[in-house]
């Protein structure tokens, strides 16, 4: 069953919404109940696990809602728009959460990255002054959020979109003659 083009821009619009509250939602609670844990590599794992899970569900629901079988390229644009969509709401939130809600919270998430990496650089074996040269350099680091910085970050969604968008279109198309071999 073949559905129109709207539609199926209309679903993978769907899905890119979805997708950017989920992630909304699991950085509140995470802000809610431990807000260091935001600077940490578990959670940044976490949430990169739990994203792609989602992307290649989302996906496959999409290549589904195509008969089940969809072209690399048809892919790729379901895909590409569903990740733009989901990364423009993420900076649109993050800047609000940023500059309005939190204000502090850069400063908070720079000192847990210090925290963090001190404990790291500390357990691979770092001398006391490599960490200290260390940690001065992140002491130096601007975590806020700007305007300017989030429309970079735009480039780099955009960029990072792409890139995911070529790599998941390439293992989730589906050709109707592959169905039966």
């Amino acid at each position: 069953m073949e559905i129109s083009s709207i539609s199926m821009k209309s679903k993978t619009v769907r899905y890119g919404f979805i997708l950017a509250i989920i992630s909304i939602l699991v950085q509140i609670l995470v802000y809610a109940t431990n807000v260091e844990w935001m600077a940490s590599v578990t959670y940044s794992l976490l949430s990169f696990l739990l994203s792609l899970i989602l992307i290649i569900y989302f996906g496959l629901q999409l290549r589904k809602a195509r008969g089940g079988f969809a072209s690399f390229k048809e892919m790729f644009s379901d895909i590409f728009i569903m990740l733009l969509v989901a990364g423009v709401i993420g900076i649109l939130f993050n800047y609000v959460l940023f500059n309005f809600i939190d204000p502090q919270l850069a400063e908070t998430l720079k000192q847990a990255v210090i925290k963090n990496s001190q404990a790291m650089f500390s357990k691979i074996g770092m001398s006391d002054s490599e960490i200290d040269t260390a940690l001065a350099e992140i002491e130096k680091q601007d975590m806020s959020v700007t305007l300017v910085k989030s429309i970079q970050q735009l480039g780099m969604v955009v960029t990072f979109s792409a890139i995911g968008a070529v790599i998941l279109a390439a293992i989730l198309k589906k050709k109707p003659e592959e169905a039966f071999q």
